[in-house]
């Protein structure tokens, strides 16, 4: 029995969240060879790769989602995070104006914002605590996707 595209992003999403990332990653990577622009397993995809500190696999990803879907703040945060983590401050700064023209003004708009001063440019820790507090949305779900320490698939 074939899934349909919103039963493979549910199966995923249950396996990221269960930590079987190998599962996950197939199941997303399913989704995208089948719609390639796919916002949420773009995104996803990208939050694995993060989570196995692979932030340059997942500025793509998450440049997908984005174009696929600018007004999900979550995938503006995410994006800007990564290209921080890859020291991309230039970019990063240009996709935070972005997304202020998208609309997008938060705390976790404002605290990236923060980090893009001169004098604060390091890894943001004052962010990743606030998405942990907020329990950062993956895909259409609201849990929070817990980081995985080890590495997988196509990642490693």
């Amino acid at each position: 029995m074939e899934l349909t595209i919103e039963q493979a992003l549910q199966q995923g999403v249950a396996a990221h969240k269960e930590g079987n990332l190998q599962d996950a990653e197939r199941l997303y990577r399913a989704i995208l060879q089948s719609q390639p622009a796919h916002p949420d397993a773009n995104h996803n995809l990208g939050v694995l790769a993060i989570s196995v500190n692979k932030a340059e696999a997942a500025l793509p990803l998450f440049k997908a989602a984005l174009e696929a879907n600018p007004k999900i703040e979550q995938f503006w945060l995410s994006y800007i995070d990564a290209l921080i983590k890859e020291k991309q401050f230039d970019n990063a700064k240009q996709v935070l104006e972005q997304a202020k023209k998208q609309g997008v003004d938060g705390d976790g708009l404002n605290s990236l914002e923060a980090h893009l001063s001169p004098k604060t440019q390091k890894p943001n820790t004052k962010l990743r605590d606030l998405l942990k507090s907020k329990k950062a949305k993956t895909l259409k779900l609201s849990e929070f996707c817990q980081p995985i320490l080890f590495g997988f698939g196509k990642f490693t």
